[in-house]
């Protein structure tokens, strides 16, 4: 597969994401013993669909795809791997949420591509392929924080969408309240920018409690750890 000559302004975290010829072992994946202290976040569970088996290298972390949407990839900053993600810690509110929700949490400060997108990035095309560099080109523009949400459960397909939906609403809505009401995650004065994943394991758990809760606790926790000023 040709190589796209890379661009060294790139992060080179997000390069080691995207290399179709040379595979390596993820970065990631040696982690030193944290000082007790000030232990660092661990890396999320990483989570791969089944239709992106077999050009994700899992073990790896490396996606192989066309040289034209690894430059485009690269271009607009968006990390492939949610295997880079850093587990959500916002002290012991947070993990009493994500306990009492039945979900785990993660953040990156960079633009993480959705699990469920990688499809389109199949090596040997997609129909689509053209249609989802357009709409990230335009969320990398407008959105500068993004929420994902993937589901591991045998729950319906009813209850796992509703389920997100309300998530996601209630999230969207206190992060409006904080001021955050001009985009996900963009203020008039502050913003947002990277990547909030939401993974449900227990989606019926997580229905049973209102989504209001969870949003303010969510939102708080995002604007008091990653809320800058414009």
């Amino acid at each position: 597969m040709a190589v796209a000559c890379l661009l060294p302004r790139l992060d080179a975290r997000l390069r080691s994401s995207l290399q179709p010829a040379v595979w390596r072992r993820f970065s990631s994946a040696k982690k030193t013993q944290p000082n007790r202290k000030t232990a660092e976040p661990s890396f999320a569970r990483r989570y791969l669909p089944d239709n992106a088996s077999t050009f994700f290298k899992g073990g790896s972390g490396l996606l192989v795809t066309t040289p034209e949407n690894r430059q485009f990839l690269l271009q607009h900053g968006i990390e492939p791997d949610n295997g880079k993600m850093k587990q959500f810690r916002a002290g012991s509110d947070s993990r009493g949420i994500a306990s009492k929700y039945g979900v785990s949490l993660a953040f990156s400060p960079q633009h993480v591509l959705h699990p469920y997108d990688l499809r389109f990035f199949d090596p040997k095309g997609h129909p689509l392929a053209h249609k989802a560099r357009v709409d990230y080109a335009r969320k990398v523009r407008d959105h500068p924080l993004w929420i994902m949400t993937t589901t591991i459960s045998t729950a319906s397909p009813v209850v796992k969408n509703l389920t997100k939906r309300r998530l996601v609403a209630g999230l969207h809505r206190a992060l409006e309240d904080l001021g955050y009401d001009l985009a996900p995650g963009l203020g008039r004065s502050r913003e947002i920018r990277g990547t909030f994943w939401i993974s449900m394991f227990n989606p019926a758990q997580a229905s049973a409690n209102p989504p209001e809760e969870f949003g303010k606790a969510i939102a708080a926790a995002l604007d008091a750890l990653h809320g800058r000023e414009r």
